[in-house]
């Protein structure tokens, strides 16, 4: 083996395109021809700020009064048990 093969081969497992056993794993190897391609920047959209990508991934209330629903029946529930929960006096 070459020196050139010995080092192609060390880059490949490192980078998981051969699995182990030797076999050659498939799915890496389908973007073999792109993967060192260096990135595309656009022409056309600026490129986004870090605050305005961190934006797109921030938690949102898909549900709005979703929220304020749970808090409302969860205090009903807890007010009839105590209610439950109260023993109820004789009166003299």
């Amino acid at each position: 083996m070459s020196i050139d093969n010995s080092k192609k081969q060390n880059s490949e497992r490192s980078c998981g395109n051969v699995a182990a056993g030797g076999k050659e794993n498939i799915a890496a190897s389908e973007y073999e021809d792109i993967i060192n391609m260096p990135h595309h920047v656009s022409k056309n959209h600026p490129q986004m700020s870090l605050m305005q990508r961190a934006a797109q991934f921030a938690p949102f209330a898909a549900l709005s009064g979703y929220e304020e629903a749970i808090r409302k029946a969860q205090q009903e529930m807890e007010e009839k048990v105590r209610r439950r929960d109260t023993p109820v006096r004789d009166e003299p």
